[in-house]
């Protein structure tokens, strides 16, 4: 769904007091994906056709209904959470 945020990362506040320096590191890879996504759209199209299956057309177009981003506006995070 356009519009739709795609992937959020959440975690419980007892996880995150107990392994800081994980989520840490997850935040840090996920932004370096994100970053390498929108600076290689190609080469990550390529990426994602290998590591899927599928075809590059739909790769692209599925791509092209994402904003790839780091820092979400937290309403925005919040209005998909179900609870």
């Amino acid at each position: 769904m356009v519009g739709a945020s795609c992937c959020v990362l959440a975690v419980r506040k007892d996880f995150l007091d107990e392994n800081l320096d994980l989520v840490r590191k997850i935040v840090k890879v996920h932004i370096r994906a994100t970053v390498f996504i929108l600076e290689n759209h190609a080469e990550a199209a390529q990426i994602a056709k290998k590591w899927t299956g599928q075809n590059e057309t739909g790769i692209n177009r599925a791509m092209s209904n994402i904003e790839f981003l780091y820092s979400p506006d937290p309403q925005d995070v919040k209005d998909w959470l179900i609870i």
